[in-house]
């Protein structure tokens, strides 16, 4: 996940989708991985991918998780598109 987020924060989208891919297989019920592969998948324009991700993000988060919300506003603005 930290090299998915370095290659991320680098610009490197494809090769921050494989590691953090990786992430999620290892850890398949942390949210984390999934939010970041949707605004990877957003940064290439693949919406419809990125949608999917986010929406794995929200249903495997806390109810209480503050960026829920935010996220739940972003699919329904991209959906729109």
């Amino acid at each position: 996940y930290n090299l998915a987020e370095i290659l991320f924060n680098s610009s490197k989208i494809d090769e921050a989708i494989h590691y953090y891919k990786i992430a999620a297989e290892i850890n398949p019920d942390w949210p984390k991985s999934y939010l970041k592969l949707g605004y990877c998948y957003l940064n290439k324009g693949e919406i419809k991918t990125a949608i999917t991700h986010l929406n794995t993000f929200i249903e495997l988060s806390p109810p209480d998780d503050p960026q829920v919300n935010s996220i739940r506003d972003l699919i329904k603005q991209l959906e729109k598109k």
